[in-house]
């Protein structure tokens, strides 16, 4: 005998042993009349289940007429499925005819079992018929974690990438070309306001309104203008005060912000990298202005290379801080370390309030210096045009001034006092050993009266605001021990000297000194970390009492 059969009314395979079929509900004893070739096994097994009179017995039995009352018992507990399913009443007739062999002994002995019609899903015996009740409904059945997207959700992100491709870069192209434009009309103004006898004026020396526009605008994001060898932004080649870089990057800001409509749909973190490709065009455009500006007999040309890689960095910089300022960012800030941020930030206000005093001493004395011409500062500039100019240029006093007075190594970038990052009368006898020198160095160029509470007031206003770092740091991520805090403390050591650096390569031009980038860097970095971790201890040594007290 098979072990598996086909239902007579779905053709859903099911167990041999089956009383019901577990897809349609059809009671299979119903359909056993289906199949009458198969009446020649059942002597056999008739004579075997008979085995108290084999010969005698089977003959009363066969005309017993209470078996068929007994067999219609167990179906008023299923006329629903009987009601419901109209294809088995054409079949019935053919099941009332053979009643002898309904009768017949084995659906006898089984008579006892079909009380428990009423609970069919348990059945012990057929193992196989729970997969396939569940057979019907693996279409509906909910998806694993594990599992792989449905084609069709696979298919529509991929939809979604490619239509957010082609506005992402139009948007790109369209900020790029918006904030060259207001670097080109800046460029203009510059060129028409600057009188030649003046730092930012050299760039229009003997040539037309027209090409000094362009280099004027190529100036704003601290090209270099001198044809000599050097890097982007060395402290040998640059003509224009680091303030004007803010009209490039004010410019890209705005733009980015006014194209961000564009790449609605995607996630914030896709829509910030949309945002930074505003570089890529952004720097050809540079490129091409500096190719317009062309080269002077004078030495001034505006570098190409020099163009395009800063046009690169302020692109990517200006794009993503417009995108930073309008896109929701909660999730790619929460991907950043909490502690390590935190006393970061804390550090860096101090180092913040350190530059803005220097700046406003540093651009008050060269005011002052300026206006007395001291050591011919103003270098064939008449008296207004050189105090304005120099007032533009407050940034790299405030930044040269802080280095100076950490004890940074300096060397002169020009003759005279407008070469170094504090003008004197005697600039020439200020350079020590090998053209270098550091703060101590005015002590012979400057009165005593003005030396020593400048000196005092510079190294202990950069002393201070170290500790005071290393206090914030450690207050920042609570610090509770006297180990950690000083370690959270000596993190503003590193967190100044490349904040510091990167200041003072900014900071470098054609004029006011050119700092020593190792030497700002290492005294930054240890200096930091010395007075922060001190200042860190001192966090907790403050906690100790007020703990103590309460």
């Amino acid at each position: 005998m098979p072990d598996t059969i086909f239902c007579p009314n779905c053709g859903e395979r099911i167990s041999a042993r089956a009383r019901f079929c577990p897809s349609c509900g059809a009671s299979q004893e119903e359909y056993a009349v289906d199949a009458p070739p198969k009446p020649a096994p059942p002597p056999p097994s008739s004579g075997l289940w008979s085995a108290g009179g084999p010969d005698a017995p089977p003959v009363p039995r066969v005309e017993e007429p209470p078996a068929e009352p007994t067999r219609r018992d167990p179906e008023p507990p299923t006329p629903a499925p009987r009601a419901a399913e109209p294809p088995a009443e054409p079949t019935r007739p053919v099941a009332e005819p053979p009643t002898p062999r309904a009768a017949a002994p084995p659906a006898e002995t089984r008579d006892p079992e079909p009380p428990a019609p009423a609970d069919p899903p348990p059945m012990p015996g057929d193992a196989p018929a729970p997969q396939a009740a569940a057979a019907p409904a693996r279409d509906d059945a909910p998806l694993s974690a594990d599992s792989p997207p449905p084609r069709a959700a696979a298919e529509f992100s991929g939809l979604i990438r490619e239509r957010l491709a082609l506005p992402g870069m139009v948007a790109a192209a369209v900020a790029a070309a918006i904030a060259a434009g207001i670097v080109l009309v800046a460029g203009l103004v510059i060129a028409v306001v600057a009188p030649e006898n003046s730092i930012i004026g050299a760039a229009g020396i003997d040539t037309t309104v027209f090409k000094e526009m362009f280099r004027q605008a190529v100036g704003t994001q601290l090209t270099a203008m001198v044809e000599e060898p050097g890097l982007l932004v060395s402290g040998t080649r640059r003509i224009h005060p680091l303030v004007l870089v803010a009209i490039p990057l004010g410019a890209l800001i705005l733009a980015t912000r006014s194209q961000l409509y564009r790449t609605e749909g995607a996630s914030p973190v896709a829509r910030l990298g949309w945002a930074s490709l505003v570089a890529v065009p952004f720097a050809v455009l540079m490129l091409v202005f500096a190719l317009i500006g062309g080269a002077s007999t004078t030495r001034i040309s505006p570098s190409p290379a020099g163009a395009f890689a800063l046009g690169l960095l302020w692109g990517a910089l200006g794009g993503m801080i417009g995108a930073a300022t309008k896109l929701p960012l909660d999730t790619l800030t929460a991907r950043l370390p909490e502690k390590p941020t935190r006393a970061a930030l804390a550090a860096l206000r101090p180092l913040a309030v350190v530059l803005a005093i220097c700046t406003v001493v540093g651009t008050a004395g060269w005011l002052i210096q300026v206006g007395r011409d001291a050591g011919s500062v103003r270098l064939q500039r008449s008296a207004p045009t050189a105090l304005v100019e120099e007032a533009l240029f407050a940034g790299e006093h405030g930044i040269n001034l802080t280095a100076l007075a950490a004890g940074a190594r300096f060397s002169a970038d020009g003759d005279g006092a407008l070469g170094l990052p504090f003008p004197v009368a005697d600039a020439n006898d200020l350079p020590g050993r090998g053209g270098t020198f550091r703060v101590f160095a005015y002590a012979d160029a400057l009165p005593a009266a003005v030396f020593i509470p400048a000196l005092i007031l510079l190294i202990g206003l950069v002393t201070l605001g170290a500790l005071y770092a290393g206090f914030a740091a450690a207050r920042a991520v609570a610090a509770s021990s006297l180990q950690s805090a000083a370690l959270w403390g000596a993190l503003t050591g590193p967190v100044w000297a490349i904040t510091m650096a990167f200041l003072v390569v900014l900071a470098g031009g054609l004029f006011h000194g050119d700092a020593d980038d190792t030497s700002v860097f290492t005294v930054f970095l240890l200096g930091g970390a010395l007075f922060g971790a001190a200042g860190g201890a001192l966090a907790v040594s403050a906690q100790e009492p007020a703990s103590f007290s309460s």
